[in-house]
């Protein structure tokens, strides 16, 4: 077979990637025709477009559903047009009806579906982009649906660059600006610009808007208007893993037709390349049964997969084997064109086996832009989130995924439908998360709130990492407004078996404290002494032990953790029913100025029990064959904050936040968490004028000297 690819003087894959399209390739290529010869066949499609198009008229979610549905059709066609360029038979029936969607198309007198009614009114939006993009794709090959190319040039320039010009790049009418549209949208709208000019030949253009990505990618943020960066130092996007990809997929498109925009280092370095690929790696959890779930922190549905063309370029970038590996495993074959295009397979000699170039480095687990650390290990994990409340980010600083022996014992609600009224009343709510916080002072969370945000953003302040006790502090005063005196949750990863949630609040005035926790597992808890409960999956168990410095009632709802969607060859998404599961829901019975909130939860310890004491608060519990003491100082918490806060516990004189005591095989450990000193009968085992984050102290060693 004799491929017509490479006539394309600007589409140009990779050598492997051609081989792989001439031989495996093209029968998966050949599946995806008969797919769209299905959807394009549906008895009464283009009466549904017309019926569509006039209840568009009405605005709102109408007009949405016909800017989908064009969209949509039109990347249809696009398969269809390369499976010609491939010699893959089709049908002429199906060119025939091809050929009325592309008239219908172009019947259309604007391609704005979703933002024409903003003040001042938009030329163009996302679907401006988008349909534009495939029509400049289809147009660019020859095919049966002998497109007339002046006339289909013609009608882009005006309905589609031309607007994206006046809205977006062109200095004497643009309306945006990075401080306003300038995450996902900037460079979903200004990339498919920029791809439609490069696919209609004109390069000179497409490299002046390859230029404005530049200052997209190294947009450092506006603080005065409530923007971080869209990129950290680290490698993460801002917007969570969805939309870090919705947010690279066009521009890394863009430099594969363009090969003058090399994305390291003219986008982002290899630094942040490799850190993207290790940012990527933790969006799906692998489960007990081998199928993987995507950690949904935020605007991340149930239904969400990966996109080839982002991750398959980004394991080139990194020079990372394994990154691809999982790439082909999440999606095993390419859905649209690009992906068909940009696919690398996994035979790929241009990519090493070994591990990526920053592999002497240790695994990053902190990735501040973004929100999201990732503690644990293989067997145990605990994915936290700590960011900014805005748009697709959610009003979850502090919420937790908690993950052990490949069941999912702690999950998010993800989202829904955005139209939804479930989406801001509950969703992006504290309320479908696993937070502490005050419902009293919570924002009001309407769509007003979603698009200013907060002037308070959720931090990871604290990171240590032993072999044995890995410590993560966050700051979640945005929960409640950032209206407490102090809002602070502690994790704390012991053994890699067990872990310990502490909230440490504190109010101006008494408050009523909550406490949340989301599962889809089946749950009972224990009526003897209301503060234990047990998680059951098929007999794995995960127990969960609470404590609370002032009384708290423990009880148990019914919580919806995601919408269950089967989207239709539409894209319209609509919701079949729900994920259905527990919150386990704590609240102080009384209010009161300070209230500290206890969870130990894992399958894995023994012997565990809480005790409130004089000089503070103290948990014991054995893993396996250690014996672990933590005791949290009381005089610790801020209300001596600027006075020391000296205390003695086991003997041990010490101004620290904690001490942890560990016992095993008999080696005896013990842990100071921000202390500037330990001491024992008059015997200093720390010492520094600064409390440090977490010092490590070999007891057994220094008693034999």
């Amino acid at each position: 077979m004799t491929t017509s690819l490479l006539q394309s003087k600007i589409i140009s894959p990779a050598p492997e990637t051609e081989k792989w399209l001439a031989t495996q390739g093209r029968e998966v290529l050949a599946e995806r025709v008969r797919e769209v010869c299905r959807t394009l066949s549906k008895e009464g499609l283009l009466d549904r477009l017309q019926l569509e198009r006039e209840a568009g008229k009405k605005g709102g979610s109408k007009l949405f559903r016909i800017g989908n549905s064009l969209r949509v059709l039109n990347e249809e066609l696009m398969i269809l047009v390369l499976a010609h360029q491939l010699e893959i038979p089709i049908p002429n029936e199906i060119w025939r009806i091809a050929q009325q969607i592309v008239q219908f198309t172009l019947g259309f007198d604007e391609l704005v579906f979703g933002a024409q009614h903003n003040n001042p009114p938009w030329k163009s939006d996302l679907w401006t982009a988008d349909i534009g993009l495939s029509l400049a794709f289809t147009a660019h090959w020859n095919s049966p649906l002998k497109c007339d190319r002046s006339a289909v040039a013609r009608f882009l320039q005006e309905k589609c660059c031309d607007p994206i010009r006046a809205d977006w790049t062109q200095p004497e009418t643009r309306i945006h600006s990075l401080d306003t549209m300038g995450h996902n949208w900037w460079s979903v709208i200004v990339g498919g610009a920029a791809i439609t000019e490069a696919l209609l030949g004109n390069k000179t253009e497409a490299t002046r808007l390859a230029a404005l990505l530049d200052e997209w990618f190294q947009y450092p943020g506006n603080t005065a208007w409530r923007k971080q960066p869209n990129f950290g130092k680290e490698g993460d996007y801002l917007e969570s893993f969805a939309y870090g990809e919705y947010a690279l997929f066009r521009p890394l498109e863009l430099a594969f037709l363009l090969p003058d925009c090399q994305v390291i280092p003219r986008w982002i370095s290899r630094e942040q390349c490799c850190g993207l690929t290790e940012w990527y790696s933790h969006a799906f959890l692998r489960g007990k049964d081998g199928r993987w779930q995507p950690q949904r922190f935020g605007d991340i549905p149930l239904t969400y997969q990966i996109r080839s063309e982002v991750w398959h370029p980004l394991a080139r970038l990194a020079d990372n084997a394994a990154f691809l590996h999982l790439a082909h495993e999440l999606k095993p074959r390419p859905f649209n064109v690009f992906e068909f295009l940009m696919w690398t397979p996994e035979s790929a000699d241009s990519l090493h086996s070994s591990p990526p170039k920053n592999a002497s480095q240790s695994p990053r687990r902190i990735f501040p832009v973004s929100g999201l650390a990732f503690l644990g290990n293989e067997k145990l994990s605990v994915t936290v989130r700590a960011g900014e409340f805005w748009n697709h980010n959610h009003l979850d600083a502090g919420s937790f995924i908690l993950q052990q022996n490949g069941v999912i014992w702690a999950d998010d609600a993800g989202t829904c439908k955005y139209s939804a009224p479930e989406y801001t009343h509950y969703y992006s709510s504290p309320h479908a998360h696993n937070v502490a916080y005050v419902p009293e002072l919570a924002p009001a969370n309407n769509p007003r709130m979603q698009v200013e945000g907060l002037p308070v953003t959720g931090r990871f302040l604290q990171h240590n990492r032993t072999n044995q006790l890995e410590v993560l502090q966050v700051d979640t005063l945005p929960l409640s407004g950032g209206a407490l005196a102090r809002s602070l949750r502690w994790f704390f990863v012991l053994e890699g078996e067990a872990v310990v949630i502490w909230d440490d609040l504190e109010s101006h005035q008494p408050q009523r404290f909550e406490s949340l926790f989301h599962t889809a597992r089946s749950l009972e808890k224990n009526a003897a002494t209301e503060q234990e409960a047990v998680l059951d999956e098929s007999g794995e168990l995960c127990r969960l032990k609470f404590f609370a410095d002032s009384p708290a009632e423990l009880s148990v709802q019914s919580a919806i953790l995601g919408d269950v969607c089967e989207p239709d060859a539409f894209n319209h998404g609509e919701p079949i029913g729900s994920l259905e599961g527990h919150c386990l829901h704590w609240r102080t019975t009384s209010p009161v100025l300070r209230q500290k909130l206890g969870l130990l939860t894992g399958g894995s310890f023994s012997n565990a029990s809480w005790h409130n004491s004089e000089n503070g608060w103290e948990l014991s519990l054995q893993i396996g064959n250690a014996l672990w003491s933590l005791w949290i100082n009381r005089y610790a918490d801020g209300h001596v904050m600027h006075r020391n806060s000296i205390n003695a516990w086991r003997g041990f004189e010490t101004d620290a936040y904690a001490l942890f005591a560990r016992l095993s095989d008999g080696k005896e450990t013990l842990y100071g968490l921000q202390t500037s000193f330990v001491r024992k009968d008059g015997r200093v085992l720390h010492s520094s004028l600064q409390r440090t984050g977490l010092q490590e102290i070999d007891l057994t060693a220094i008693t034999h000297t």
